[in-house]
This record gives C-alpha cells, structure tokens and sequence, in this order.
C-alpha cells in the first residue's frame, strides 16, 4: 500500500489493518519534517511493516508494484500528472486508488467556500483545481467513483489501475 503524501503518518493505523501483519505500507511525503514525525509515529507504534520514502511523489522510488494507493488529503500531488504517473507507474494492474480531502463547494456557496479556503490555505500551495481536485486523477485510473461530502466541500474518489 503507498500512502502518497502520507504527512505526519496520520493513515497509517487504519491501513496497517487493511493491509494485515504481512502486508506492507510505504508513505511518501516531499516534506522533512513530515516524514520525520510519520518515522516516529512507526516507530513508537512498533511498526515494522511500514517504510517511510522522504520523496516528491514525481520522484519516489518504490520497490516491487503495490496493491493500492492513498492520496489523503494530498491536493498539491493530485495536481501534478507527473506525480500521478509515478505513482500508477508503482502500483500493479488493478490495483485501487483512493482519494479524499477538501475541495470547494458550488460557487454559489459563497459564505462557504470562504470557510473552506480558510481551513485548507495552510495545507495547499495552491487552491488551482480545488473545484474537482480528480480531475487529473481521471487520466489514470478507470471507474473514478466520486462522493461528495459536507455540501460539497469533502469527496471520496476511488478507482483502478486499468489491467
């Protein structure tokens, strides 16, 4: 399992048990700092099936293909073709993809998407596609489910590596 921007190691928990005691979780992050406390997360929480990459997710070397991928609340790297090809370039045919995180209400929820704006300007270094942050994401994966969420400010996208 690739956890793509995997920050601090917030998604780790709840993919180790998804991916059971054999299974293995790489979390690629761009940020030293993030990946320093996804590190010591792993290690205070004694998980040795987990490998931090402190890697841009265009250019993380991953091992092997992966059978999934997450990209939690990782608006910058769902941004990037780039990034996405790599990461798809690292993952098997038919492997899922899932993606969450914030993303604009309809334009006419003025009062809202300020709020939002608020909430995500420390975390995006650009709100550039926050109206459909998939959209790239499209160009990957087949049968991108989408759900939104909360008035339109979260989503849920989910798909697969085409076979």
């Amino acid at each position: 399992m690739l956890d793509v921007g995997c920050g601090t190691g917030l998604c780790f928990g709840g993919l180790l048990d998804a991916v059971g005691p054999t299974g293995e979780i790489v979390g690629i992050d761009a940020s030293p700092e993030m990946t320093a406390l996804a590190a010591q997360r792993a290690r205070a929480q004694g998980w040795d099936n987990v490998t931090i990459l402190p890697a841009s997710a265009a250019d993380a070397s991953v091992d092997g293909c992966a059978d999934a991928a997450l990209f939690c609340a990782a608006h910058d790297v769902l941004q990037s073709p780039a990034a996405l090809a790599n990461v798809v370039d690292h993952l098997r045919p038919g492997a899922w993809v899932a993606a969450g995180g914030g993303k604009f209400a309809q334009p006419w929820l003025v009062a809202v998407n300020m709020q939002v704006r608020a909430l995500h300007q420390p975390y995006v270094s650009s709100f550039a596609g926050f109206e459909r942050p998939w959209t790239h994401l499209e160009q990957f994966v087949t049968n991108l489910r989408v759900e939104e969420f909360a008035f339109g400010t979260g989503y849920c996208a989910i798909g697969q590596v085409p076979g």
